[in-house]
């Protein structure tokens, strides 16, 4: 229940609160150049199916499906994904180095372990009180983009299939198209188990102000005499502003308020099931995770402050 009642906090509309860590690491492992490695090949397969994708054609028509859009924001986010997951590594690789070095003698003087790597979070044998705030740092402007990019393209990718399965698949088998429709859910939820980035159920409103960008294009598009590409005045056929303003009114408005809200509310489930499951399988709860030590002098053991 706590967690659900957050959720409805301002602070939750905000993109801020939360572990940089948790937007380049993985909670399942503890060696993170495997995550570097499926961050960098995810992006690398994304990025050329959406170039075979364009390639397929018609050129002058890909633009203005939502697929499209949709597939190029889920590469988008891929990509960048991968480039916020090789800084954070190469961040933490030069950081860890440096404080070994310069912690190597006193460790050796009073027989203190090193700090240890647990499911990708570090645990801190000893931190001073006034060094607590400093092992969360605040999110950079990389990591913001990053979640925004997440916020969009996850849910839309499962809009995307049940749109295609629901009222654009013609029954014809392309190959292209399985991968537009179909795989892009698959990764879009592998990625969403796999990787550590939080959701927040406010942040639907990302979601629902992409769509309305998309439906503005579609008006414009249809004011200023455009077609599809088999040349009819309109993008789809259920948003066909010419002969049935009313239910391509109604489709937008249902798709936009339930339609939207309702798949969001399915990944947002799936994010809760990966921290239940991150929190079963490793012990360590994958949503905030601020390794911290007891401020308490007569403590001598390290832990871990965990919130869900």
């Amino acid at each position: 229940m706590a967690g659900c009642s957050r959720e409805f906090r301002w602070s939750s509309f905000l993109l801020n609160d939360e572990d940089p860590r948790a937007f380049y690491r993985s909670p399942w492992l503890v060696n993170q150049r495997i995550f570097v490695a499926y961050r960098v090949t995810l992006a690398v397969v994304l990025v050329a199916i959406l170039v075979w994708d364009f390639l397929d054609g018609p050129y002058n028509k890909w633009h203005i499906y939502y697929t499209n859009w949709g597939f190029t924001l889920l590469t988008c986010h891929a990509v960048w994904a991968a480039i916020v997951c090789v800084i954070g590594y190469r961040h933490e690789r030069s950081t860890n180095g440096s404080e070994s070095d310069r912690s190597s003698s006193s460790d050796d003087d009073d027989g203190r372990e090193p700090p240890e790597l647990s499911h990708g979070y570090v645990e801190v044998p000893e931190v001073k009180s006034y060094d607590v705030n400093k092992l969360k740092d605040p999110l950079k402007w990389y990591h913001k983009v990053e979640w925004v990019l997440f916020n969009i393209a996850t849910p839309l990718a499962f809009y995307l299939t049940t749109a295609y399965c629901g009222f654009l698949s013609s029954g014809t088998f392309k190959v292209i198209s399985v991968f537009e429709h179909i795989m892009n859910t698959v990764l879009a939820t592998l990625d969403l188990f796999i990787c550590g980035i939080p959701v927040r159920l406010l942040h639907v409103l990302h979601v629902f102000l992409f769509g309305w960008i998309y439906a503005g294009f579609t008006i414009v598009y249809w004011a200023a005499g455009g077609t599809n590409a088999e040349g009819q005045p309109y993008v789809y056929w259920f948003v066909d502003y010419s002969s049935h303003p009313g239910r391509a009114a109604c489709f937008i408005a249902g798709s936009a308020l339930v339609g939207t809200s309702a798949i969001y509310l399915f990944v947002y489930g799936l994010y809760r099931l990966r921290v239940a499951m991150v929190t079963c399988v490793t012990g360590v709860k994958a949503r905030k995770v601020a390794a911290v030590r007891s401020i308490s002098t007569d403590s001598t053991k390290p832990c871990i402050t965990l919130e869900a």
